[in-house]
């Protein structure tokens, strides 16, 4: 009744599984959906858990045809279950997050107020019908006042009829609203603002949450609260710790200055606080720029670090490794023969900033961008235009018997500076013989 399944590599997906029933909670349906979350605690590779329901319902509710035929007895044990379903969502150190479409009536909304996050279809009915059917509301209804306030929540519980998707984004019971085929997107998207963070001060947020919102008469003062969620943290090492570096986060936006903590694969904290991290590799980067990482792969970048190695326009995009020459051009080798030279300056001309041209080989273009240090990682393949240029000139049409006897020194030259292959395919070298005005 219950199938669980990973939400990409880091969230528990788990589908309420009674379609025929609009996914009614039986008391077996309940222990399971109980046992799958306390497995998922126990999982570090889990970083938070989605709630939804299989076909046109999240849940209508404690199964009513169970309930109508239990004892005394028996119903208080499917009571009891709900309650321990409840509080297992309340209490566990990753963020639940419910993604509801359909109906969520009486005991599913009472689950889905417990969680930390609720995503709804527009058209969804959420309520709590339990007066209209001649039962109080004995489980986790209180927690609905501390979500919409107390009128409202009474309203809710006296009333018995539902609202709207809409109506409860507007009073603050659910978070966001969805359209049912990004139902499961949103929710995880929702959900994933809070699994970046690490998982240890997650884990205290919500115990501090629980104090102060749920135990009000409480007697402890809220400093002393405090210090205990900061001293229940595991002392956690992290692997690399950047410290003071102007991070970029890909969009364009000015970076800002920030310390950025990685553990494994993962980066698990940006912000400040390197006072409160351990790491086992402390790297000063005060000055420096941080960004994502991403590849531009289709890059002119030879035509314009030479003369601007600072490289803002790609680092304030999160472009850190440029690839050149792929689609072709590239600013050598130049031939030292003048009109071969001139045909490729004649290429370039346009693409980038004027450059010096003080280099022949790939090696020597190589050589004076890396004395520029510039602020890009350079992935180099040399563009056939400027072999072609280099073998053939750039006007005339060669046979091919020609241009295979010229091809190979200027191929083997720069593989021996570096190089990773030839721009483009190789194969069509020889198509590529049009003028290069």
């Amino acid at each position: 009744m219950i199938t669980s399944e990973p939400r990409g590599t880091d969230l528990l997906l788990l589908t309420l599984q009674r379609p025929e029933k609009r996914n009614a909670l039986s008391l077996a349906l309940i222990e399971q959906l109980t046992s799958e979350l306390q497995r998922s605690e126990a999982d570090p590779s889990i970083r938070g858990v989605v709630v939804t329901g299989a076909g046109p319902s999240f849940c209508a509710g404690v199964d009513l045809h169970e309930f109508a035929d239990a004892t005394p007895e028996s119903a208080r044990v499917l009571i009891d279950a709900l309650r321990v379903l409840c509080l297992t969502v309340r209490e566990l150190s990753k963020p639940v997050a419910c993604a509801i479409q359909g109906h969520c009536l009486g005991g599913a909304l009472e689950l889905a107020a417990c969680a930390d996050f609720r995503v709804c279809t527009p058209d969804a009915q959420l309520g709590m019908p339990e007066v209209i059917l001649g039962l109080p509301s004995v489980i986790d209804a209180v927690m609905l006042g501390h979500l919409i306030g107390v009128g409202r929540a009474r309203e809710l519980l006296l009333t018995g009829e539902p609202i709207s998707g809409e109506t409860a984004l507007s009073c603050g019971l659910v978070n966001r609203l969805s359209s049912l085929d990004e139902l499961l997107n949103t929710t995880a998207d929702l959900l994933r603002l809070a699994t970046r963070h690490l998982p240890e001060v997650v884990a205290a947020q919500k115990r501090s949450w629980k104090h102060f919102a749920l135990a009000p008469h409480n007697n402890s003062p809220p400093t002393a609260c405090a210090a205990e969620a900061v001293r229940q943290i595991p002392s956690t090492t992290m692997d690399v710790l950047f410290h003071g570096a102007t991070v970029y986060d890909g969009s364009g936006a000015e970076g800002v200055r920030q310390d950025v903590a990685v553990r494994g694969e993962r980066i698990v904290a940006v912000g400040d606080g390197a006072d409160r991290v351990n790491a086992s590799n402390v790297i000063d980067a005060d000055g420096l720029a941080l960004a994502p990482g991403f590849i531009d792969m289709h890059s002119h970048a030879d035509h314009t670090l030479p003369a601007n190695p600072t490289a803002t326009n790609s680092i304030t995009q999160g472009v850190t490794t440029e690839l050149i020459g792929l689609c072709g051009f590239s600013v050598a080798p130049v031939s030292l023969e003048p009109a071969k030279a001139s045909q490729l300056k004649d290429m370039a001309a346009g693409i980038g900033p004027d450059l010096s041209w003080t280099w022949h080989s790939f090696g020597n273009f190589l050589e004076t961008l890396a004395a520029q240090k510039p602020a890009v990682n350079v992935a180099p393949l040399v563009g056939h235009h400027a072999l072609r240029i280099l073998a053939m000139g750039g006007p005339g049409r060669l046979g091919y018997e020609q241009r295979a006897r010229l091809r190979p020194r200027p191929v083997r030259q720069p593989r021996r500076a570096g190089v990773l292959r030839p721009g483009a395919a190789p194969s069509r070298w020889n198509l590529c013989v049009a003028h290069p005005r």
